[in-house]
């Protein structure tokens, strides 16, 4: 993080622009995060203001731009933007804007951590959030599942969250979650803020999970970060325990 280079920044400067989204529109052009300042020397630059400021500078253009590309948002799910299209409906399908988790330095997570019961694992020792030990495996899958949403300044629950959240009630998956945490951005000590501190998380809603074998061993639960993973890996599991009990019989 900032923290480990060699005279510490007092300023950071961000890219981040008022056009964006709705919550960047009402960012300060100035701010104190972390300890340190917070720049947006961009924030009210259109995007004509940008291509030109790249034009009269002659800087390069991101390879992906040539392909139609205007935004990026994972790997997956991002593409070209179409005629008369908003831009970020190229990210993640268009049905939400990710939703980060602003925590201090992620901690280093070994996760091949194993001990003989619960009580040693070390995400609890680190973060003393008592679901890591009383959160076990659901019947129909063998599998513990712990999930993590973001709440907002107002109370509610962010944009992401909520979507996952459907999606786990329409998916019939919601009874599948053995526990769910928040991370308060007015509470840096929330349990959620304290896990995805621990486990180096930035984004939510996001999973941490372990099988029956893993919480039998002690074994450290494993984060999952998007809800498709999640979904494929709860309903293979459900079909494989399903199977392996037809043939017992």
């Amino acid at each position: 993080g900032l923290n480990s280079i060699p005279n510490n920044p007092e300023v950071l400067l961000s890219g981040l622009r008022a056009s964006q989204t709705k919550a960047r529109a009402n960012m300060p052009i100035l701010g104190f995060q972390n300890g340190r300042y917070k720049a947006l020397p961009m924030l009210h630059m259109s995007d004509d203001d940008v291509d030109k400021y790249m034009d009269m500078y002659d800087l390069p253009h991101h390879p992906l731009a040539a392909q139609g590309y205007v935004t990026v948002g994972d790997w997956h799910s991002s593409r070209p933007v179409e005629s008369g299209e908003d831009a970020r409906s190229t990210r993640f399908g268009g049905k939400f804007e990710e939703c980060g988790l602003h925590v201090d330095t992620p901690e280093v997570v070994n996760e091949s951590v194993s001990a003989t019961n619960s009580n040693s694992l070390d995400s609890f020792k680190k973060t003393q959030v008592e679901a890591l030990e009383t959160t076990f495996a659901h019947e129909e899958t063998d599998m513990a599942v712990i999930m993590i949403k973001k709440i907002m300044e107002d109370g509610s629950y962010c944009r992401k969250c909520k979507d996952v959240q459907n999606k786990l009630e329409k998916d019939g998956l919601e009874d599948k979650i053995g526990y769910v945490g928040v991370a308060d951005v007015s509470d840096p000590e929330s349990e959620g803020a304290r896990l995805a501190k621990h486990f180096g998380v930035v984004t939510a809603p996001f999973f941490l999970v372990r099988t029956l074998d893993e919480q039998e061993s002690g074994t450290e639960w494993k984060v999952v970060r998007s809800y498709l993973q999640l979904q494929k890996t709860l309903e293979k599991r459900m079909v494989e325990k399903l199977e392996r009990e037809q043939e017992s019989k």
